[in-house]
């Protein structure tokens, strides 16, 4: 197997290695920080890790009508 054909598998198992880390890491967390404080932290953990690919490699288009999007979006989510 080429190598560029495993990169994606080593991402998954790293990801998964991670996610699975969390779960303890939090839990001893827990005990000190509450719920909502825990989250934040954890979504700004995932949102540093994830900055340097995302500014790396920026979207490759541009929302032509970001407003009809959002309207959609609003729509949808009402008629949940």
């Amino acid at each position: 197997m080429a190598r560029h054909s495993l990169l994606p598998l080593i991402w998954c198992l790293a990801a998964a290695a991670l996610f699975g880390a969390a779960a303890p890491a939090a839990k001893m967390l827990a005990v000190q920080l509450g719920p909502f404080t825990l989250a934040g932290l954890l979504y700004l953990g995932a949102a540093l890790f994830v900055q340097p690919s995302a500014a790396r490699n920026p979207p490759r288009r541009s929302l032509e009508k970001p407003r009809q999007v959002v309207a959609s979006a609003a729509r949808c989510s009402r008629a949940a």
